[in-house]
């Protein structure tokens, strides 16, 4: 008798398991399934849509490391800074050795300002992936933001020298010499950047700012005038006619006019 309760007591514990187990299933199907049906909306960048889904795979699965970290990203999108940071340091303690949760996670406390915790963030993103050339200009950019130069553009250079078609850190090594004044180097980064990529048109912009400000009209005619064959932009158009203009008044005109010698 004693031992037929024994044996129903574990077969039924065992039937309980059983269900519970068929449940979890279940539930992680679901969470799956929304979380597929959220990567889908944030692929089309329909965030809102996408934090829907998300919210609802992790409140059955508050754990689901993947759904965290695609709600990170889209509030990211969505400009709710702090609600990404937040999902994504509880992403990124799921998952310690994901580098992409790291570098998001970076991304996100440099736009809010704050500049130590993303160093922190981007250089445990590159410990994992050591050739993630974003995470690398990301931290290029904070090492700016620190006044730290040197590093910046050891940074940049360094990317340039490993990915030379990746236009990005051109320009910012280019832009960040322009803004310390150091124009010739600057134009000389411009115009490799011509050489790799001709269609960047605000190269020859650039090059011409360098020009103008090392007082060399000339030049610096002849690429504001190439920048305008090929430019769109109303706004960066008017400022270059501008610039034109402003370096004819400067720029001495050759008098054409003959006089006779008496």
């Amino acid at each position: 008798m004693l031992y037929d309760i024994e044996k129903n007591y574990k077969i039924g514990m065992q039937s309980k398991g059983n269900i519970l187990t068929e449940t979890s299933l279940k539930q992680n199907n679901i969470a799956y399934q929304l979380r597929l049906k959220a990567n889908e909306y944030r692929k089309i960048s329909s965030y809102k849509e996408a934090v829907k889904e998300y919210l609802n795979a992790v409140l059955i699965d508050n754990n689901d490391f993947e759904s965290l970290l695609g709600l990170g990203i889209s509030y990211k999108y969505l400009n709710q800074t702090e609600k990404a940071i937040k999902t994504l340091e509880k992403a990124a303690l799921l998952n310690k050795e994901n580098a992409e949760v790291f570098y998001e996670l970076g991304i996100c406390l440099l736009i809010n300002g704050q500049i130590c915790p993303a160093m922190h963030s981007l250089v445990k993103s590159l410990q994992i992936d050591k050739t993630n050339v974003n995470a690398q200009l990301q931290l290029a950019i904070v090492h700016e933001a620190l006044e730290e130069y040197d590093m910046a553009l050891t940074i940049y250079r360094k990317i340039i020298e490993t990915n030379p078609s990746y236009v990005k850190a051109y320009e910012h090594e280019a832009f960040l010499l322009t803004e310390l004044r150091r124009y010739k180097e600057a134009g000389a980064v411009f115009k490799k950047l011509l050489r790799v990529f001709p269609e960047c048109n605000h190269a020859n912009m650039g090059i011409g700012v360098c020009f103008e400000k090392l007082n060399k009209n000339l030049q610096a005619r002849r690429y504001y005038k190439q920048f305008l064959q090929n430019a769109k932009d109303e706004t960066e158009i008017s400022l270059v006619k501008t610039k034109l203009k402003n370096l004819d008044v400067t720029y001495p005109k050759r008098n054409n006019t003959l006089s006779l010698v008496v």
